[in-house]
């Protein structure tokens, strides 16, 4: 195995615990939302708050060793690499926005979050599957 092949493992280890984390926060909030007792919602927000922490530390590798990637290997130079840095910006859009929504509700209790955010997460990661896998456009 050399260094290249362990870090394309890392960053995809990364993305994994990255788009993980994001769609636990989304079925936490779900859970906190059905939960009738007011002092459990507050206790499950709290919990998610906390466990924000996992698509950070996830974003955080899946971001420094892709970063080392595209400029080492000059993946910049790939054409589906353009798309596929998009769909990232998307996404880590979408992980700031639940982060500031999962901190709103940490503190006031109350689990409102968009019922677009779930699927976005899967059409944004689809978006990037799809055009690493094929290499789009060709």
């Amino acid at each position: 195995m050399n260094m290249d092949s362990l870090f394309l493992a890392l960053h995809v280890f990364g993305a994994i615990l990255w788009v993980a984390g994001l769609v636990s926060l989304t079925m936490l909030f779900g859970a906190a939302k059905a939960e009738g007792d007011p002092g459990a919602r507050k206790r499950l927000l709290a919990f998610a708050r906390k466990a924000g922490m996992v698509p950070d530390i996830g974003a955080t590798i899946a971001i420094l060793f892709g970063l080392h990637r595209l400029f080492v290997l000059q993946l910049y130079k790939v054409h589906y690499m353009h798309a596929k840095l998009l769909f990232v910006v998307f996404l880590i859009g979408l992980h700031g926005f639940l982060r500031a929504k999962t901190k709103r509700a940490a503190e006031s209790g109350e689990a409102n979050l968009p019922g677009f955010v779930r699927p976005a997460i899967a059409l944004v990661v689809l978006a990037i599957v799809v055009f690493v896998v094929t290499k789009f456009p060709a």
